[in-house]
């Protein structure tokens, strides 16, 4: 993966590599943070080969060097900021059957995860899930949404389910909710 950053006026373009390696790259998520020195996050996995497939990449510099975390078993991630130094993780394990949640306190820092939440592991196959958090301090108050695609019974009918946490609710979440449930058209990839 290489971030490429482009001048106003197109003029200037400046090549800078995320991760190179000889692994391969099926799927990954970018974010900044909102600071006036933000940094830049990515999660990259190979969902080509099992055990520990992923990192989280992250970049204090705009782009010019990275470090990196080792991560899990991770399929369709999708990563976002929210308010303060909070960042939001969804994926989906290789067996599809679980929609992860996770999240950091500190900027992506180690050691600042917060326990993982199964937000949906019915029989059904489930697909690029997406975070998006209301942007309301402190952030833990924030009410969080994800939605994503379920493969219902996986008998190809795609429909769109999403879980919601908020403060209101004493920070649960409520899970398995259907958007979008249409059996004769498929709802896909869904977007925050």
């Amino acid at each position: 993966i290489s971030l490429i950053k482009i001048s106003f006026d197109l003029s200037r373009w400046v090549h800078h590599w995320v991760t190179w390696d000889n692994d391969t790259i099926d799927d990954f998520s970018v974010c900044k943070d909102f600071r006036n020195n933000y940094w830049l996050y990515c999660v990259a996995s190979n969902e080509r080969r099992g055990g520990v497939n992923a990192k989280l990449y992250r970049s204090s510099n705009y782009g010019r060097s990275w470090d990196s975390q080792t991560g899990y078993d991770v399929f369709d991630p999708h990563i976002i900021l929210g308010t303060g130094p909070n960042l939001h993780l969804t994926w989906v394990p290789p067996t599809r059957d679980i929609i992860y949640y996770e999240r950091n306190n500190n900027y992506g820092a180690p050691g600042s995860w917060l326990p993982t939440y199964n937000l949906d592991s019915s029989a059904s196959n489930k697909y690029c899930p997406k975070v998006s958090p209301a942007f309301t301090s402190p952030d833990s108050w924030a009410t969080t949404w994800v939605v994503y695609e379920v493969d219902y019974g996986n008998t190809g009918d795609y429909d769109i389910r999403y879980a919601v946490r908020s403060h209101a609710w004493g920070d649960t979440w409520q899970k398995r909710r259907n958007l979008s449930i249409a059996t004769l058209l498929d709802e896909r990839v869904p977007d925050l």
